[in-house]
């Protein structure tokens, strides 16, 4: 396997092996190959070629050229260089005493990302060259940790455990061999601690020249150190686990103990040696492991004498001594130890070691592995308890300083597992030293018992220190926890038995820390809870043992001093811990409050983890737990101690019932307002104290920010809500519906403007506060919380589903009436409180933490937590704020009319007003998406897609002259929109681990989740606002400085430009990524590549966009390149593992997949409409040739080459994919319930079914059903009633999907029907590959069509119409056709008559598609007749084979095609009219050529066609013209369709004349009174078309009196006198036409052409009537009659 990048090499690498370590890879082939690919690199470790001035004398050969420039050869490729790279190159070289060709490589290769930065690229050629060996020495360490201590069943362990056998030179290799490696680590260490203090010089360089390391060439200083530090762990890990895999020896260690003593460096780097001075320890202190020999030669390094090492670094001399001893005194407690261990009296060598230990205790032995602990575990949140305790008994001895680089958490695990074996190793060989270190300090303790606290010297307290190392060593290890209490007799276990006996304070607190350590899960804790108890005895059926710290010394205490506060009126503390009034006396010693905060805390945290615990204390105990807690906190405790009590009344909820929570509520409630005994309804005063006020009384508490706290998450307790609840979807308030009735106003408003108005804001009152950035995020997270619990437990659905739904709402909740519960909630208050101005100060400074700095911390530390949780807020007020505004407020108006404490600002009428008030705000929150923090980035992500859609912030008008003056939103993220979207690219980057691991544990890749939630963020900002700039163009790079959008972009110097902008890391995430893998597709993946494609259709469909992304999409090869990624789906395939025709995929992810799947062939087909109308307009032939290329699956390469791809005819398989609709199911309890207020109408798509407020409904249903007796709780029945509502929601759920599927495919069919019309009407196809590709895609669409006819009109449409242009299309170069090519046009046009006809028969057709369906059996009928008549000879009888076809067709359907036609001739509206005349106009050749026309006539004739025909066209034709019709145009096409069918039908043959006389023909003609009008001005119409088509009227109704008369012959006497008496009735209208005609040449008005054809027919109609014989006599007949004329 090769790779030329060594760094991209070693961190693929890096990648797999981290799965592997977790037995995660799913490639271990690979993995294989890369190990072998490295396995050089591993050998060689730190070794380097340094610098020469062979390579120094290449890289400065003398310069040519101009500019000049010299040849140098790197790799194997020569390149021109010029100075400057060659000053670079050399300046790289000498900072890392590096060989200067290799140097040039490292600057080669980070030279083509300078950012303009060119000055800092020797600096980035370092950094380089520290993270490949970063990356190197990670992956050495990886493979140690892996293979260290194998199991031989384990292949993938034995893997790695070759591997390392062959980095240690093989499995023949020489204990030499095995040497030289160990050597090579060491001298690591030496190079890497060298490059550590070089780079620490240049840090001080900076502090003292005043420059600042914020800059980026102080930046790569801090990352240089950090690498450096990091390698060095590394190396330091991989050296332990060599130790502890047996291949170091104890000439080697020796070795590394000298390198060790002769080492002193800073505080975070000696750390390092810790794991290995552990592990050497254990293994060569064995008598497992090492002979006596060794061991006692080993020994004497330790021991005072010649041998003895002199370290630089005295404690960790005295702490590796320690842990040196813990292990070799092993050796002399065993029976057998050899006489040379022993050395003599077995007396005296005890007393050797134990002044040696005690001599180490001196030297801060205890103090250094507290630090060690202490600097590895770190809290990362508040615990005041444990940094107070580790800071007194540190006492400024071991100090790491707080700009170090933080420890790994392996590194960290790794030094923890080796103090566990130490601390089991000292506990079991070591007993009597650690006893009397227990007396020793007893006694001095005991001297010193007069003083206070301080009078105990911390350096007395060496077992405490070792309580703390015990406590860190196997804190969050719950299973190395478990070796405390598996065995009762064991070491462990006995330890903490004797250990818990007569503990003096501050004993007492690091005994309750270690408890609390090894109670980190609920088994651990229940074992803590029954070792408090007294329960842990050795035998079975020993009695208790009673412990200095057990439940019943703690609640002891708790009375005790609880009592002497009982009765006295709440004494309020001040901010800095002294009392108002007389001075208490309740708490005598200064030591009390360490022992009762231990207490406390340890209470609080094994009830927090052990129900056992809770239980007991809550249910089973009679001590009131708490009364005495809230009597501790008003007496005059420390603020420690206070905080301590809430803490554990907060535990006591875990997993609260509705009863406990209400009864704490109550409580507190009642010991807030008046001084009451907590629990006690009987109101206690003292004369001459009145008790203060619940709310001044917070207000204090709310001045020390330790207390309010712990106090604030007391409240988040309370407001939890109870789980497993079965009424939780009702209406559970957070707090009793009597709260506070019977001494306030009832409600939680005081709490909530506690914690929001005093408690949030008490940061800004107290800088001192502020400092304390820890306890500072920890008191805002706690408000955070609480206000998102508020905001989150409200139940909007109640009143949705009262207002809209027959259920009996207000009866089913638990509260008096809805508006009861709409008032009592505190989400009214919390919601007023988001628009006071103190709050919003307060919610907004939350996210001014530095975004570099917010990189740097844990996703689970405090500060990004409140961060967090400050966006989580916001975003929910954005949600929430109607339902506020239209509903809760006016409700809470009502209910409280005359209130008087408002906090809200009444100028502010939105919370959008609060956001544009705060643009600096949403500029952090902007920045925060590109967070490594993914729960971070993912709520401002959602936070952002709210402000993008928002008019007040996106549509900013001028006041004075009311013209919108920009985007806000946008400016206000503008200027660092590119330094965003750098930090975003590689979150649309999956590389093979990622897509593999993904495909193997069927999880989604947690950077492809935000990739997700990015492009649906980016889809629906574009959706929004389709005319103007928004956050979305910002964020992919396409507005320029100015904000605007111009094709000047890709020539300017952004990111853009460089083609390295989200918008192209979207644009190549939309080609590349896959969609599936094995047979199956991945609805994670398919899901993204649909929002990629999306985004980059909608901007190349919108006019703001359109001509910038459509010219680089086409620089880009977009179309062609998405076309080859497009598979076609295989029959059978699989969603997410599951068919797609299982009705379980309809509730799974797979069925989310195959609408996503639809919605990306969408999104393609739309891209590629766009692209071919776009090309076709804009005459760009070559380009558009090469796209429609692309779309029949030949994409030809700029080399000429071709490419297979999918084609367009071949991605209608989305089309095939069949899904079982959803199953029905039987309801009984729910039958017949009303679920229409459960159904959302969205602006797009399909209706769906609200599943929340459909459950809601259903528990609403269910309450109802116990109210009303008809089920009871605990029976069968009522679980029936569960399974039901269980199965309707699921039922709900996948009718949801299937028809979210039904509407993608519906939108990809309209899709793929428009663009291969748009190949046929606009892709410049020749007419030979016109035909073809018709004919090919007619084969694909009519089965499609056919198979749609009944299930799927919607798609029955579309394909029709598609259809209609295919064959116009084919029809329209037919002439042209080889046989062949005509054969298959003929199959296809009868397929398509056959589908049509069958569609114009049933019934569920709808007009629009008998419309189409009609216009293509006109087409196919024009297209047959008119091929078959010229070819029949006039003799022959024998139609054409292709005509008998049709006519067999037309005759199967029988008078029901005949019916259905003629009925939309007359009820059909608009254009289906039309169509349906044309087909049977068309009809009239067919039966002519067949001799089958009288069929048809008997047909129209029983169904009295032509009469009403005559009647709805002729006869109404003046009515339509004088009413001027909007629908005009139709209704005159309807008129000319009409009569040109029976212009056809007159002239078909004499029997169609005759029917046409028979219906009243020319009495229709008089009843239209047409030919009475004057054809000089029309019909009274001033339109001059409109008398244009007045006059087309009038010659078409001549041309079918005229077709008559021919059709019945000259000979007819009948029909030559009704055409004689029609000329003879219409003598003025013809005269005038006549006249009209006569004077065109004088005339200048029009119509001229029209009257010329009128009375063209005219004359036409004269001459064959011969009416000209007959009129002379006639008029003088009528002159005589008359008279004069």
């Amino acid at each position: 396997m090769e790779n030329d990048d060594p760094l991209e090499r070693l961190q693929s690498l890096q990648r797999d092996l981290l799965l592997f370590m977790d037995s995660r890879l799913a490639n271990i082939q690979r993995l294989e190959l890369e190990i072998d690919a490295s396995m050089a690199d591993f050998r060689r470790l730190l070794d380097k070629k340094k610098r020469s001035q062979v390579s120094r004398d290449a890289l400065s050969a003398s310069p040519s050229g101009n500019p000049p420039t010299s040849k140098v050869k790197l790799g194997n490729e020569e390149y021109s260089i010029n100075q400057e790279f060659r000053e670079g190159a050399i300046q790289v070289a000498d900072e890392l005493d590096l060989d200067e060709l290799e140097a040039a490589q490292l600057y080669f290769a980070v030279s083509a990302s300078s950012d303009g930065y060119t000055e800092l690229l020797p600096l980035r050629a370092i950094l380089r060259f520290q993270n490949q060996r970063e990356a190197l020495t990670e992956c050495v360490r990886l493979l140690c940790k892996k293979g260290a201590n194998a199991d031989p069943d384990d292949g993938e362990a034995q893997l790695a455990q070759s591997a390392v056998r062959e980095i240690m030179g093989g499995d023949d290799a020489l204990p030499s061999e095995r040497s030289f490696f160990w050597r090579t680590c060491i001298d690591g260490l030496t190079v890497i601690e060298e490059g550590l203090k070089k780079t620490q010089d240049h840090v001080q360089m900076f502090a003292m020249t005043g420059l600042d390391l914020n800059t980026p060439h102080g930046e790569m200083l801090q990352a240089q150190r950090m690498l450096l530090t990091r390698q060095h762990e590394a190396l330091a890990s991989t050296m332990t686990y060599l130790i502890t895999s047996s291949y170091v020896f104890p000439e080697d260690y020796r070795g590394f103990l000298s390198k060790a003593a002769g080492t002193d460096t800073t505080a975070d780097v000696m750390v390092h040696y810790a794991p290995v001075l552990l592990a050497g320890a254990a293994h060569f202190g064995s008598s497992d492991s090492t002979t006596d020999d060794a061991a006692r030669d080993l020994h004497r390094l330790f021991a005072p004498g010649p041998g003895q090492l002199q370290w630089k670094a005295e404690m960790y001399q005295s702490a590796t001594t320690i842990w040196w001893l813990a292990e070799y005194s092993a050796r002399f407690g065993e029976p057998t130890a050899h006489s040379s261990v022993r050395e003599g009296p077995l007396a005296k060598l005890e007393q050797e070691r134990s002044k040696l230990f005690t001599d180490c205790c001196e030297g801060k032995a205890f103090h250094l592995m507290l630090g060690i602990a202490d600097f590895l575990k770190t809290e990362s949140w508040y615990d005041p308890a444990k940094a107070g305790l580790v800071g007194f008994l540190l006492d400024n001895s071991v100090a790491f300083s707080h700009d170090t680089t933080a420890p790994s958490r392996d590194f960290a695990s790794l030094v923890m597992e080796l103090m566990q074996e130490f601390v089991g190793a000292f506990v079991s060989n070591m007993p009597d030293l650690l006893r009397k270190l227990k007396t020793q300090e007893d006694d001095v303790r005991r001297r010193v018992y007069s003083l206070p606290v301080e009078g105990v010297q911390p350096d007395s307290m060496d077992l405490e220190r070792f309580m703390l190392v015990v406590a860190g060593a196997y804190q969050e290890d719950a299973e190395a926890a478990e070796d405390f209490w598996s065995d009762p007799g064991g070491n462990l276990c006995g330890f903490l038995r004797w250990a818990s006996q007569r503990l003096p304070t501050p004993r007492v607190a690091a005994f309750c820390q270690l408890l609390g350590a090894i109670s980190g899960d609920m088994k651990s804790a229940n074992n803590t809870h029954r070792f408090l108890l007294g329960e842990m005895s050795l035998v079975a059926g020993q009695p208790k043992i009673a412990h200095a710290v057990s439940w019943a010394q703690i609640f002891g205490e708790l009375e005790v001093f609880a009592a002497q506060n009982k009765g006295r009126p709440a004494v309020l503390q001040d901010s800095i811990g002294r009392a108002d009034g007389a001075k208490d006396v309740n708490i005598t010693e200064k030591e009390t409050p360490i022992m009762l905060e231990a207490y406390l805390r340890l209470a609080a945290h094994v009830c927090e983890n052990s129900p056992a615990a809770r239980h007991w204390i809550l249910r089973e105990q009679p001590f009131p737990i708490h009364e005495y807690l809230l009597r501790l906190v008003q007496s005059n405790s420390p603020p420690n101690v206070q905080s301590s009590c809430f803490d554990l009344l907060a535990a006591l909820l875990t997993d609260k019932t509705v009863d406990i929570n209400d009864g704490v509520w109550t409580a507190i409630d009642s010991w807030l307002s008046g001084g009451m005994e907590a629990g006690d309804a009987r109101q206690q005063t003292t004369p001459g104290l009145r008790p203060p006020p619940a709310k001044q009384y917070l207000k204090r508490i709310a001045e020390n920010a330790e207390i309010a706290t712990s106090f604030v998450h007391l409240l988040n307790a309370l407001m939890e809500p109870v789980r497993n609840d079965p009424d939780a979807l009702l209406d559970p308030l957070p707090c009793p519906e009597s709260l506070g009735s019977s001494q306030r106003r009832d409600g939680m408003d005081p709490y909530v403007d506690f914690v929001l108005g005093q408690v949030l804001a008490l940061p800004m009152a107290q800088p001192s506060l502020m400092e304390n950035r820890l306890l500072c995020s920890v008191l805002r997270h706690a408000c955070l919380t609480f206000a998102w619990l508020a905001l989150s437990t409200f139940n909007e659905s109640l009143v949705v589903l009262a207002n809209t739904s027959g259920l009996a709402v207000e009866k089913s909740i638990k509260t008096e009436s809805l508006q009861t519960y709409v008032r009592l909630h505190p989400f009214a208050r919390t919601m007023e409180h988001m628009f006071s101005n103190t709050t919003i100060v307060a919610l907004f400074d939350c996210l001014h933490p530095a975004v570099e700095e917010m990189e740097a911390f844990d996703s689970a530390s405090p500060v990004v937590q409140m961060t967090t949780k400050a966006i989580q807020v916001m975003d929910m007020v954005m949600r929430l704020q109607p339902t506020y505004f239209s509903i809760v407020r006016p409700v809470i108006k009502i209910s409280a009319p005359t209130r008087s404490d408002t906090v809200a600002n009444p100028a502010i009428a939105s919370f959008d007003e609060v956001m544009l008030s705060q643009l600096p705000a949403i500029g952090f929150v902007y920045f925060f998406v590109a967070s490594k923090h993914l729960e971070l980035s993912l709520s401002a992500i959602s936070l952002l897609g709210k402000l993008s859609t928002s008019s007040k912030l996106t549509s900013v008008v001028d006041p004075m002259s009311g013209q919108r003056i920009g985007n806000r939103l946008v400016g206000s993220v503008q200027h660092f929109a590119d330094a965003v979207a750098e930090h975003l690219r590689d979150t649309f980057v999956l590389d093979a681990t990622d897509f593999e691991q993904g495909v193997k544990e069927g999880t989604e890749p947690l950077r492809l989740a935000k990739a997700r939630a990015l492009v649906d963020f980016l889809s629906r900002s574009l959706e929004a606002a389709k005319t103007a700039p928004t956050i979305a163009h910002t964020m992919l790079g396409l507005l320029d400085s100015n904000g605007r959008i111009t094709n000047a972009l890709s020539t300017s110097d952004s990111l853009f430009a460089s083609g390295t902008s989200l918008f192209h890391v979207i644009a190549r995430c939309a080609n590349d990524l896959p969609t599936g893998a094995d047979q199956t597709s991945l609805s994670w993946l398919t899901s993204l590549k649909r929002g990629c494609m999306e985004i980059m259709t909608k901007l190349a469909a919108a006019s703001l966009t359109a001509s910038v992304v459509q010219n680089e999409l086409r620089s880009l090869d977009f179309l062609p390149a998405i076309a080859i990624s497009l598979l076609e789906t295989r029959a059978g395939g699989l969603w997410d593992d599951l068919p797609s025709i299982d009705p379980a995929v309809l509730l799974k992810s797979g069925g989310s997949g195959i609408k996503e799947f639809m919605q990306c062939r969408d999104a393609y087909f739309q891209y590629a409409g766009l692209e071919l109308q776009a090309t076709s307009d804009g005459s760009m032939d070559s380009i558009r040739g090469r796209q429609v290329n692309a779309l029949l699956g030949a994409v030809i390469e700029p080399s000429g080459e071709d490419t297979a791809a999918a084609s367009l005819l071949q991605l209608i398989d989305f089309f095939d994919i069949e899904v079982a609709a959803p199953p029905d199911i039987s309801l009984r309890h729910y039958e017949g319930v009303d679920l229409s207020p459960c159904i959302s109408e969205p602006a797009t798509g399909s209706p769906s079914f609200d599943l929340d407020l459909a459950t809601e409904l259903l528990a609403v249903r269910r309450r109802e059903l116990h109210l009303n007796g008809d089920i009871y709780p605990g029976t069968t029945e009522a679980q029936q009633v569960e399974d039901e509502e269980a199965a309707l929601l699921a039922s709900l759920f996948s009718q949801n999907a299937y028809r979210e599927i039904q509407r993608a495919r519906l939108d990809a069919t309209e899709a793929w029907t428009d663009v291969v019309s748009t190949i046929v009407t606009a892709g410049g196809l020749n007419e030979t590959d016109l035909t073809m590709f018709a004919l090919q895609a007619l084969q694909v669409v009519l089965s499609r069509l056919e198979q749609t006819l009944g299930d799927d009109m919607d798609a029955a449409g579309l394909l029709a119409r598609l259809t209609l242009t295919l064959i116009s299309a084919s029809v329209a170069a037919s002439s042209k056709s080889d046989p062949q090519a005509s054969s298959s046009r003929a199959e296809r046009l009868h397929t398509a008559f056959h589908v049509c006809v069958k569609a114009i028969c049933d019934s569920e057709t709808s007009l629009v598609l008998r419309d189409v369906c009609y216009r293509i059996c006109c087409l196919v009928l024009a297209d047959t007749v008119s091929l078959a008549a010229p070819s029949q000879p006039q003799k022959s009888r024998q139609p054409p084979a292709a005509t008998k076809q049709l006519l067999l067709q037309v005759q199967t359907a029988g008078e029901r095609l005949v019916r259905v036609i003629t009925e939309d001739a007359f009820s059909g509206r608009g254009t289906t009219r039309i169509s349906a005349l044309l087909f049977l106009d068309a009809l009239l050749p067919l039966f002519a050529l067949t001799a089958t026309l009288p069929t048809l006539l008997r047909s129209l004739t029983k169904l009295n066609f032509l009469p009403v025909l005559l009647d709805s066209s002729i006869t109404t034709a003046s009515h339509s013209f004088r009413n001027a019709d909007a629908d005009l145009p139709t209704a005159l096409s309807y008129f000319h369709t009409a009569l040109s069918l029976i212009l056809n039908l007159a002239r078909a043959s004499p029997e169609g004349s005759n029917l046409l006389l028979t219906s009243g023909f020319f009495q229709a003609i008089a009843d239209s009174n047409l030919f009475a009008t004057d054809p000089d001005i029309g019909l009274d119409i001033d339109n001059l078309a409109a008398l244009r088509q007045f006059y087309r009227l009038l010659s078409a109704v001549l041309r079918v009196i005229t077709a008559v008369v021919v059709s019945r012959g000259p000979i007819n006497g009948s029909v030559l006198h009704q055409a004689k008496a029609f000329l003879t009735q219409n003598r003025t209208c013809m005269m005038a036409v006549f006249k009209r005609v006569s004077k065109l040449d004088r005339t200048a008005g029009p119509p001229e052409v029209e009257a010329k054809e009128v009375a063209e027919e005219f004359g036409r109609l004269v001459v064959i009537s011969g009416w000209l014989e007959d009129d002379e006599p006639v008029e003088r007949k009528r002159t005589r009659l008359g008279g004069f004329t």
